[in-house]
């Protein structure tokens, strides 16, 4: 079975969004959304957790960039849906849950949702210690590495 197929749907993508936004707390940008679901989604990569919310996947830096592109699009959905809210700042556009996103979370009650959470908290944690940019040379640094040591 590929997994593609299974994991990254437009709606389990939404899914992912609202759990990872209503972690968040302030507003954030699509780019700390991207990081930050690519982050919590492989914290075993990233020395976060104990292993990666969708199992291991050898190719998980080379599917990087259409797994953005379906970040941005599920984001663009969720607001069409009235259910994250985008908001102009001095720093670009930033994005936060409406009262029915909030909704939604609440009625995600799966250990795959319980799962997605807290490694999004953990991976929030790390980049607001280190900085988006650090995280971000370390997904450039890590994506540089053999396929058998990224596996691993």
């Amino acid at each position: 079975m590929q997994t593609d197929r299974v994991f990254n749907t437009r709606f389990e993508v939404s899914l992912r969004l609202l759990i990872l936004l209503s972690r968040a707390g302030d507003p954030i940008d699509l780019e700390f959304i991207q990081v930050i679901d690519f982050v919590a989604t492989y914290g075993k990569t990233f020395s976060l957790a104990d292993d990666n919310v969708h199992g291991d996947n050898q190719y998980m830096f080379g599917e990087r960039l259409a797994r953005f592109r379906r970040v941005e699009d599920a984001l663009r959905e969720l607001v069409l849906e009235g259910c994250v809210q985008p908001i102009a700042s001095d720093r670009g556009m930033l994005y936060r849950l409406t009262q029915l996103g909030e909704e939604r979370v609440a009625s995600l009650e799966s250990d795959y949702a319980r799962r997605y959470a807290d490694a999004c908290e953990r991976a929030i944690e790390d980049v607001e210690h280190k900085s988006l940019k650090a995280v971000i040379r370390e997904i450039h640094r890590l994506e540089k590495r053999p396929l058998q040591e990224v596996a691993e």
